[in-house]
């Protein structure tokens, strides 16, 4: 029980981070909390981003 404990806290604190505006994730060092521009931009830059949208399930067929 202790392990899925710890992975809800992780979560959470996860979550918490990016309410506050702190960039957080794989691959994302500790930040600064940014401006809701600077979330915004981060966002549409991650949708966007060639390597994530390499990585979509090929079975969701967003062309459809």
């Amino acid at each position: 029980m202790g392990v899925v404990a710890l992975g809800v806290q992780r979560a959470i604190a996860n979550i918490e981070a990016r309410l506050r505006g702190v960039v957080v994730g794989v691959g994302a060092a500790p930040s600064l909390p940014l401006s809701v521009e600077g979330q915004a931009h981060r966002l549409i830059s991650e949708a966007v981003s060639h390597t994530n949208l390499a990585k979509m399930y090929i079975w969701w067929m967003a062309w459809f």
